[in-house]
């Protein structure tokens, strides 16, 4: 198995990376009336941290595919390194890979107007009180 190809049970298909961004940026671009530059700034941010996240699996994909194993310790030791290695990852694909820390988050922060920014605090303050009765939270890779 190779770390980061399509249907793998790690990576996902670019295509749903594409999809899932498109659908962020539509759901910010309704609370917020975005303009289409600051559509397109956030769906160039997305694709920089998916193309971080590929990256970063090519690097573990040619790191682990060259190490010898020679005992069971070695299994162990390997088990333990590519769990270790692999957690942030991981975690990012099987959470929001456009959360804080994400270009797509710095982007949105640095593109809002005022008024937008407050929208979108709004929105995002109000789903934390009643989820249910607002726009479907998106799910990336669950």
């Amino acid at each position: 198995m190779a770390l980061g190809q399509p249907n793998d049970g790690f990576g996902i298909p670019s295509a749903d990376w594409r999809g899932y961004a498109r659908e962020k940026v539509k759901a910010i671009g309704s609370i917020c009336a975005l303009t289409e530059v600051q559509k397109q700034k956030l769906e160039l941010a997305a694709r920089g941290d998916v193309k971080r996240l590929l990256d970063r699996l090519e690097e573990l994909r040619e790191r682990f595919q060259s190490y010898y194993v020679v005992d069971v310790g070695d299994i162990r030791s390997l088990g333990r390194e590519l769990g270790r290695e692999t957690e942030p990852v991981r975690s990012k694909l099987h959470s929001d890979p456009f959360d804080e820390g994400s270009l797509f988050a710095k982007t949105l922060t640095k593109i809002l107007t005022p008024e937008q920014a407050v929208k979108y605090d709004e929105r995002r303050s109000n789903r934390r009180r009643a989820p249910d009765q607002l726009l479907p939270e998106l799910r990336f890779g669950s």
